[in-house]
């Protein structure tokens, strides 16, 4: 990352970027939502592209809340990761499991923004072990969801080559 902010690369001097071409963005809810709407995988009705990129932000505001928990060390880590199961996981998994509107973010379709909610979810159980896993099985519709997406034969095929 240093070399990447010396070199004027990072437009906000973090990650994650992407290069597309002589295209650099940065931030990763405007990423996921130029590339979904690059591939046809973004809504086009003006308040369906809102409730999607609001959901994807929320997923980045949760994301961090994760990746203090992954991050912390000795005693700030237990403290925590209390914190993280106790009012964290119950938040922000009763929030998105109000966004989801069917299947899906937006009822049937599917689109980039639930890749996001998955990756946020997926990311979830990964730092926060067991509570974690405990606490979406106790959001139905929310694990139905993560479950949905994770046996899509893609997704499926490229977690199982993930270390």
């Amino acid at each position: 990352l240093g070399e990447l902010r010396k070199s004027g690369f990072a437009p906000y001097g973090c990650i994650p970027i992407l290069q597309h071409n002589d295209f650099v963005l940065a931030q990763a809810p405007v990423i996921v939502r130029y590339l979904g709407k690059v591939f046809k995988m973004w809504p086009t009705d003006v308040q369906e592209d809102a409730h999607a990129f609001s959901l994807t932000n929320a997923c980045e505001d949760f994301r961090a809340k994760s990746f203090k928990l992954h991050f912390a060390k000795g005693d700030a880590k237990a403290a925590f990761a209390e914190e993280y199961k106790s009012k964290h996981l119950p938040r922000w998994f009763g929030n998105f499991q109000k966004f989801l509107q069917g299947d899906y973010v937006l009822g049937d379709k599917f689109y980039a923004c639930d890749l996001a909610l998955f990756d946020t979810l997926r990311l979830a159980t990964e730092v926060g072990g067991d509570f974690a896993k405990n606490a979406l099985a106790e959001h139905k519709q929310l694990q139905a969801f993560f479950d949905r997406i994770a046996s899509r034969p893609n997704i499926k095929a490229y977690l199982s080559k993930a270390v």
